[in-house]
């Protein structure tokens, strides 16, 4: 029998159990160990085994410590390029201090492979002139991730509120809409799921402002596991943004047959296509739209159904294991 190549999967996360939180960290673990292989999970520099196959590293930004053991030890590594990090705007690699940017180049320019997550993501890493850069998207679990008869009553949004995310993930605007919507509708229940962080105070004090406290229910964050009852109990998901290198909690929702309504930027165009609703930044358009779908169910069955077969059609789990194998067997791994 032969014995199993092993990969070193690497994330820099603060504590394990977030790579059960992140999707796209447990998507690829998953996806590495029906491919065969025997798997070693670090998070920290010294988890790090120096007895491995392969290296395989998420975020251009954090992957310089199993870069430098592949180096060391001769062995291939592959880098996700799968954040705005490597954006040429503000809140991308021009936001990161100079360290930092020496940090990405250098992990652009000796991984072996570079997986963009998006059509948008490789443009913009083709500017870093990367030799072993190709396109690999995201999947999403189309079978976890369906629709299903449950009883729909939420609105439903996903961010963290730190600092970060509070202005990326455009929460004002979706929390300025929110008056607007319950004069049609006085009763509706808006959710935002996701971590506690910085900003949650700044959102608290907002929501007090605007008068919207019993319409809105800041969650915290939710294992992925339960993520779809959720999605499946919403009517709509709002994620408006500032960017995109892929939009995961798109791409979930659609996956579950719900309507997003969003915006035009970054690599949301790619995953939603016409199969969602665009807005731009002013509150009073985006609760129009909410308003708009609320009333008219039959519209809102039509976009989920046209979002669900999309995603599967060509954002499925399964279309990235098979171009990650393919990718592997190019590098005669």
């Amino acid at each position: 029998m032969l014995k199993k190549k092993k990969i070193c999967f690497f994330a820099k996360v603060k504590n394990a159990k977030y790579l059960k939180l992140r999707q796209w960290y447990k998507n690829d673990i998953e996806i590495l160990k029906k491919l065969e292989y025997k798997v070693v999970v670090a998070t920290k520099f010294d988890e790090i085994p120096f007895n491995c196959d392969l290296y395989f590293s998420w975020f251009t930004t954090a992957s310089i410590l199993p870069l430098v053991i592949a180096k060391i030890v001769r062995k291939p590594i592959i880098i996700i390029a799968g954040g705005s990090e490597v954006v040429n705007d503000y809140f991308g690699y021009l936001s990161k201090s100079w360290y930092i940017r020496l940090i990405i180049k250098i992990n652009l320019k000796y991984a072996d492979a570079v997986l963009a997550v998006s059509k948008n993501i490789l443009k913009e890493i083709e500017r870093f002139k990367v030799k072993n850069a190709m396109l690999l998207y995201n999947g999403i679990d189309t079978e976890k991730f369906s629709p299903t008869d449950s009883k729909k009553d939420i609105i439903l949004s996903c961010t963290r509120l730190d600092s970060h995310t509070y202005k990326g993930k455009k929460i004002e605007l979706l929390l300025k809409s929110i008056p607007y919507v319950i004069k049609k509708f006085p009763k509706q229940k808006f959710v935002i799921i996701g971590e506690k962080g910085d900003a949650y105070i700044k959102t608290k004090f907002l929501i007090k402002k605007l008068n919207i406290s019993n319409n809105i229910n800041l969650l915290g964050p939710v294992p992925n596991d339960t993520m779809k009852q959720y999605f499946n109990q919403a009517l709509i998901c709002i994620q408006p943004t500032r960017y995109e290198a892929f939009g995961f909690a798109i791409a979930e929702a659609m996956s579950c047959g719900i309507p997003v309504i969003t915006t035009n930027v970054g690599a949301v165009p790619e995953i939603v296509g016409n199969c969602g609703i665009y807005v731009n930044n002013d509150p009073k358009i985006l609760a129009e739209k909410i308003i708009y779908l609320l009333k008219n169910k039959l519209v809102r069955e039509k976009i989920g159904k046209n979002a669900h077969e999309r995603i599967k059609k060509y954002f499925s789990i399964e279309k990235r294991k098979n171009g990650l194998k393919k990718i592997l067997i190019k590098m005669n791994f």
